[in-house]
């Protein structure tokens, strides 16, 4: 799949053209970690991948702590939306343009195997801008369950309108039809995953033998809606176009 494949389905899977930015934050992560757990600080895909089994981390309270205590570690000298940015910027211009808001928060996510901490299926239009793109950075490979799923366009606009006409009996219908048409995909480090705000997505139970972690972040033009978010807290400027610049100045 290439970025061509955006306009028609939604999504498109790339390749990091600069990955150096990527692999900082993945190298910051391993080391905070390796430090808080006294654990080997050995290859990142192997340490990231069997992390729930050196650190014992076996329950979901268990792992929210961990992530909440690594994001305050690192967030200081990390800022995830402009790594991703500068990881991808040109295929973030082209769908976005020169002007660009990012989300202000780091996020990573982590699922250890059997963890119930599954995403619903979900869209994010309309509480995020439907003027909004996401970036889905995983931080190892990830395939079947340990990825997470994605309807098309179509078929999540299809979906969506039935739904909202109340044209399926029960949530469980809504779902099968769903995943009926879901397309799960397989993205390996390395790689990202740009879709739009308005799919149908989420992730299953992990139910392979690996730790699935990952970045996301979350970008739309400066001048675009911005949803139900509050913009002064959600968001923040990431960068102005020349004249953007020159008539922010003239104030």
């Amino acid at each position: 799949m290439t970025f061509s494949s955006f306009s028609d389905m939604g999504f498109a899977i790339i390749d990091i053209s600069e990955l150096q930015h990527i692999s900082k934050i993945r190298e910051a992560i391993v080391n905070h970690l390796a430090s808080q757990f006294s654990l080997t600080n050995c290859d990142p895909e192997h340490f990231l991948n069997n992390f729930h089994i050196n650190a014992s981390i076996h329950d979901d309270v268990a792992a929210n702590a961990m992530i909440l205590d690594l994001i305050r570690g690192i967030s200081g000298n990390y800022d995830f939306s402009t790594s991703i940015y500068e990881s991808i910027t040109p295929y973030l211009d082209e769908l976005i343009g020169p002007d660009v808001m990012s989300q202000k928060n780091n996020n990573i996510v982590y699922q250890y195997p059997g963890s119930n901490r599954f995403s619903e299926l979900h869209t994010d239009y309309p509480t995020n801008s439907e003027f909004e793109v996401v970036s889905w950075v995983p931080l190892v490979n990830c395939f079947g369950s340990k990825s997470f799923y994605l309807v098309p366009l179509s078929d999540s606009i299809d979906l969506v309108s039935r739904f909202k006409d109340r044209q399926y009996a029960s949530w469980d219908d809504y779902k099968a039809s769903c995943l009926s048409k879901a397309v799960h995909v397989e993205v390996n480090y390395s790689q990202c995953i740009l879709f739009w705000t308005g799919l149908i997505h989420g992730s299953l139970i992990n139910e392979t033998n690996e730790s699935r972690w990952f970045l996301n972040a979350r970008y739309k033009s400066l001048f675009a809606p911005f949803g139900q978010h509050d913009p002064l807290t959600y968001y923040k400027p990431l960068r102005y176009s020349a004249l953007t610049r020159i008539a922010l100045s003239s104030k």
